[in-house]
């Protein structure tokens, strides 16, 4: 049984900012956590069907790896990764609209276990909200701070994005 994430935040930044770093490879291991290498295994401009392999540690400790494709494209509105991993798939998506002077981010993630990881399903997700909970303050702050190269940073109280997060099963 799948179950999933959602956050929803506005960003001031316009669709085309957030576009810019959510559509480049090159910057994902600035504002996620945890990200180790990435292994394009298609051209290194991104666009639909574009993948790559990706390691990542959550705790420093235990190492994810995972085959990222992209398999929704429509900029500077529709972004989408399909995720396959050892004991499970996800399926990400972020939506992006405009919300007077920036822009409306809503973000889904639907996890489902494989095989074994069939019944951690919800102990995943949970894992995830803890890891992902920031994302959408991680990707204004990397809006903000440009293409510099620097790791992502935990967000400080009162961050300027306005966001809602929530868990439902699907």
């Amino acid at each position: 049984m799948a179950k999933s994430m959602t956050l929803d935040a506005t960003i001031a930044a316009t669709q085309q900012q957030l576009w810019g770093v959510l559509a480049d490879l090159d910057q994902v291991s600035q504002w996620h956590h945890g990200v180790k290498e990435i292994k394009p295994l298609t051209d290194t401009k991104m666009r639909m069907g574009s993948s790559w392999i990706e390691r990542r540690s959550s705790d420093g400790k235990r190492e994810f790896v995972s085959t990222i494709t992209a398999n929704v494209w429509e900029p500077p509105t529709k972004f989408g990764l399909h995720v396959e991993g050892k004991m499970m798939r996800m399926d990400l998506w972020f939506l992006l609209t405009p919300a007077g002077t920036g822009t409306h981010v809503h973000y889904e993630g639907h996890i489902a276990g494989k095989g074994i990881g069939k019944l951690f399903t919800g102990k995943m997700v949970k894992m995830m909200k803890e890891i992902d909970g920031d994302l959408l303050d991680r990707l204004a702050a990397q809006v903000r701070r440009g293409t510099k190269t620097q790791p992502a940073a935990k967000p400080k109280a009162g961050a300027k994005a306005s966001k809602k997060t929530t868990a439902r099963k699907t």
